[in-house]
């Protein structure tokens, strides 16, 4: 499990000690803490995903001139 997935299951089983149980087994500052550092890894996540496909674009596109030259 990836350190995002681990992070969104944390995060959604403490949305739901917190809103559906009213048991919250941390703080606030430590949800927080948890929701930024899901936000900072999909950002990077993203933006890594995002520079990967445009490579890829750029191949596809070469390879595409190629086969029409």
């Amino acid at each position: 499990m990836t350190r995002l997935h681990y992070l969104a299951k944390e995060i959604a089983r403490h949305d739901t000690l917190y809103h559906g149980q009213d048991n919250p087994e941390i703080s606030d500052a430590e949800y927080d803490a948890l929701r930024r550092e899901y936000a900072d890894l999909r950002t990077a996540f993203m933006k890594e995903r995002s520079a990967e496909f445009k490579g890829f674009a750029r191949r596809l596109g070469a390879m595409a001139k190629k086969i029409a030259a």
